[in-house]
């Protein structure tokens, strides 16, 4: 009897440690007060909730946002995310892209990835900033990637066959304006990409934030975008759970960004001005 009751105590101590280790994975990417939806992968080739579609703000993908929309990438890991193109090398032809880093998991550095590759598949599409009647798929290599509250950022580098329309980093000091519209850029649910406009609000949680057509999943590593040209957030977390983009929208800030970058050796990328498009 004695030897029964010690194995079903053993194998409820164990059913509660996984309940507990589920549970961490589950939040680890929630912020402390629990009210900040983290942004889920996409899968590929799942249709769209009806309902949620339904209640969606329309997807802008007129001619006038196509130098918004094509610098923006999807990229498939495990699931679909979003990216932007920030720098194009026209000697090597090497495209570097940023993006969030929950699209994996934990934190790996350059020097760690440098020695063990990393690789993922990245979509464009838009050539000379028309959008294309097949897009294009290349292999990326993941340079680093920070999966981390407040510091949530990636960058990868492929290598194009033609010259891309890129939003460079904004200097660290570049003057975000609050009740400020900008440019939030995206595949939801792994669709072509989609401008929406978002008003920026303030500073919340090491985040920033903003107000107006929420991130919805596949945003996910989303840019957030300066008329001026300039690359000033990183799409990472929404408050609205539903998916109908009501809530507040959640952006890794520039101050992380350049932290982040500087880090992994590649401050090179934080001090490049806008190129002007013809």
């Amino acid at each position: 009897m004695n030897k029964i009751i010690t194995v079903l105590v053993a194998f409820s101590l164990t059913i509660l440690m996984l309940f507990v280790f589920v549970g961490k994975r589950k939040t680890q990417f929630v912020d402390s007060t629990n009210n900040v939806a983290p942004m889920p992968w996409v899968p590929e080739d799942v249709p769209e909730d009806p309902i949620v579609k339904q209640n969606t703000p329309v997807a802008q993908q007129d001619e006038k946002y196509n130098r918004y929309l094509a610098s923006t990438v999807k990229i498939k890991n495990h699931g679909i995310g979003s990216g932007t193109m920030i720098y194009y090398d026209p000697e090597t032809r090497e495209v570097y892209v940023s993006s969030c880093g929950h699209l994996w998991n934990g934190i790996k550095n350059y020097a760690e990835l440098k020695q063990s590759p990393e690789y993922c598949q990245i979509t464009v599409f838009y050539a000379d900033r028309k959008l294309l009647i097949t897009p294009k798929k290349y292999t990326a290599r993941v340079l680093f990637r920070q999966f981390q509250w407040g510091q949530d950022v990636s960058l990868l580098k492929f290598t194009a066959d033609f010259e891309p329309q890129t939003f460079p980093i904004a200097p660290i000091n570049y003057d975000i304006k609050l009740e400020t519209t900008y440019h939030s850029i995206g595949c939801d649910n792994s669709s072509d990409p989609a401008h929406y406009g978002v008003e920026v609000i303030g500073i919340e949680q090491d985040m920033l934030t903003t107000r107006y057509n929420s991130p919805r999943p596949g945003r996910s590593g989303g840019g957030l975008l300066t008329s001026d040209g300039y690359y000033i957030g990183i799409c990472v977390a929404s408050s609205d759970r539903t998916g109908q983009g009501r809530g507040r929208g959640y952006f890794t800030q520039l101050a992380a960004i350049h932290k982040v970058y500087a880090q992994n050796g590649f401050a090179g990328l934080l001090s490049l001005s806008p190129k002007r498009f013809r």
